[in-house]
């Protein structure tokens, strides 16, 4: 905290200094004789915006007086405009120019007076190594763009949290919140993911062993099916929404089961009231005619239910491709094709119903 607070009273002596027109130490900061007029007024409007508190402003004028006439003492007044921005990274790097530029005009002493400082004001300027990521990926700090891969020496930033980006052709954007203590030197390691299949990469899984499809006989309905069919064209599928056997067996195998339920219900009814009708005066009535009852209820469920179920397979049958076979054959094997018409069956001489396994 000492160390901030002396560097602290240097930048306000040095703004006093910038004022009065010369540099700590009485070295000239005003352009030399033969500097432009144009460098001479950006120069003089600095100073001005610096006394006024204006140091945003100072900057932009004393930058335009540098490149109308670069002259290394200009450099020192960058360098206390954007300390005064907060911007130490930029502050030290103007600093770090004025003794390059000035050589052996600056005084020993004012020289080692300043890169004493300098240790100071790089206090507050963090270093990133980044590793990994791709040849030619720009590296975005909060939106703005500061290297590209690979790097020649660490990126130097301010103390403080920003939003690192990495972009690259043909990769997925990498991003990542940094927060960066005053000194500190980190190492960021980057993965990039690329968006694109590498060269040479199967389109997909490479298909094991031969497979040998079954032949198949294709079947349509209606008669734009069975023109088709007569014509030797095949199905295109259009015909009908096809579906699993599976559906069709159960349904078959229901209708069968509830059929035989309501016909024995049905005749077990029937024999018991023939015995009912045999009974005497005096004989126990109420338990046959019990039984009697509940066969009738049984009888007048099943009938109408074994319809419905009926009618439900008949209709999945349309709709069944009973030539689809369940499973690939062997090699060598071919499986055995089974199909199903429906009326009219063009193979059969009259009307009816058909079925081939």
């Amino acid at each position: 905290m000492q160390g901030t607070r002396r560097l602290g009273a240097w930048i306000a002596t040095a703004g006093v200094a910038l004022a009065m027109g010369i540099a700590p130490g009485n070295a000239p900061v005003a352009a030399a004789a033969d500097q432009t007029d144009t460098a001479k007024k950006h120069f003089e409007k600095g100073v001005t915006l610096f006394n006024n508190d204006d140091f945003e402003g100072a900057f932009v004028e004393f930058k335009s007086a540098y490149e109308a006439k670069p002259h290394f003492a200009v450099r020192y007044n960058l360098g206390i405009c954007l300390f005064k921005l907060h911007r130490y990274e930029e502050a030290a790097s103007e600093m770090n120019a004025y003794i390059a530029e000035g050589g052996s005009s600056l005084p020993a002493d004012k020289k080692k007076e300043i890169e004493d400082y300098l240790v100071e004001l790089e206090s507050l300027v963090g270093y990133v190594d980044f590793e990994g990521g791709v040849e030619g990926a720009k590296v975005l700090v909060d939106g703005k763009q500061r290297l590209v891969l690979p790097q020649d020496e660490p990126l130097a930033l301010d103390v403080g949290e920003y939003t690192v980006e990495i972009v690259a052709e043909g990769y997925e954007k990498w991003e990542q919140t940094l927060t960066l203590p005053g000194g500190a030197k980190k190492t960021v390691k980057v993965t990039l993911v690329s968006t694109t299949k590498p060269a040479g990469e199967p389109a997909g899984k490479p298909i094991e062993g031969p497979v040998v499809e079954p032949p198949v006989e294709k079947h349509v309905f209606g008669d734009a099916g069975l023109a088709k069919a007569a014509a030797g064209e095949k199905d295109d599928g259009k015909a009908r929404k096809k579906i699993g056997k599976g559906l069709f067996w159960s349904g078959l195998a229901l209708t069968l089961l509830s059929g035989a339920i309501a016909t024995t219900t049905s005749a077990v009814g029937l024999a018991h009231e023939k015995q009912y009708a045999k009974l005497d005066y005096d004989d126990d009535w109420k338990p046959l005619q019990a039984d009697i009852e509940r066969e009738e209820l049984m009888s007048n469920i099943m009938w109408p239910l074994t319809g419905a179920f009926a009618i439900a397979t008949l209709i999945t049958a349309f709709f069944t491709d009973f030539a689809k076979s369940e499973g690939p054959a062997r090699e060598g094997t071919p499986a055995k094709a089974a199909s199903i018409w429906l009326w009219p069956d063009p193979r059969a001489p009259a009307i009816g119903f058909g079925l081939e396994m």
